[in-house]
């Protein structure tokens, strides 16, 4: 499902505005409650439909992605974001093969994770551009 005509919005210097897109809602959860205390705002979306809808809406200055959002893809959700909102750091998500993560970052990721995590603290990490 195509992100359709996302509008790239600019959020103000030092803004810190996280769209989490997973399908697992206990894991979209954990992030939405966890990235605050490290100064995020954060918005959620199960699939690429939500995605969009919140795109269009918020200034989005970074996104996380789970590359198998269930029936949908998450590569085509990192590749119109790359594509629509160019200045939004994306890093990619998945539980599967880490193989996946080469794909992820053609299609326009900044980084990649393997979920579980080994702690939530490599998600700020990533989110902010440095190695854990």
């Amino acid at each position: 499902v195509p992100l359709g005509d996302v509008r790239a919005v600019r959020a103000g210097a030092g803004d810190r505005r996280v769209l989490i897109v997973d399908d697992e809602p206990l894991l979209r959860r954990m992030l939405a409650s966890f990235l605050p205390r490290f100064g995020w705002t954060c918005f959620t979306a199960e699939n690429p439909e939500e995605a969009r809808e919140v795109l269009e809406r918020e200034a989005i200055t970074h996104a996380i992605v789970d590359l198998h959002l269930g029936l949908h893809s998450g590569y085509d959700v990192v590749r119109a974001i790359a594509r629509r909102c160019p200045s939004v750091r994306i890093v990619a998500i998945t539980g599967s093969l880490l193989s996946g993560g080469q794909a992820a970052l053609i299609a326009g990721a900044a980084a990649f994770l393997s979920k579980p995590f080994e702690a939530l603290e490599v998600v700020v990490h990533a989110l902010d551009g440095d190695a854990p």
